[in-house]
């Protein structure tokens, strides 16, 4: 992800997937998850990623009328729950 894209996203509101991390972002994932209905979480960081991938492109047809194909393809996700997705180590 370029410097531009990373600023527009973060004004935007929305988080990268790319930028989660197992040490960071595993109970902020969880969080989310749990928000967005998930019953049984997942374990890894790249099944949890990979379900709020999903959960996100079915958000995105639903509310904006994107076609699956593009919402599949959507790097990026809108945080639902008030979970804190640290994106950067203190």
């Amino acid at each position: 992800m370029t410097a531009a894209a990373y600023s527009a996203a973060v004004v935007s509101g929305k988080t990268a997937c790319s930028k989660l991390t197992r040490a960071r972002n595993m109970e902020d994932l969880e969080m989310e998850l749990v928000h967005r209905g998930v019953d049984k979480v997942p374990s890894s960081i790249t099944n949890r990623k990979n379900t709020l991938r999903k959960l996100e492109a079915e958000r995105l047809i639903r509310e904006h009328d994107m076609p699956p194909k593009e919402a599949a393809n959507h790097k990026e996700f809108k945080p639902l729950s008030d979970a804190p997705f640290k994106l950067c180590d203190d």
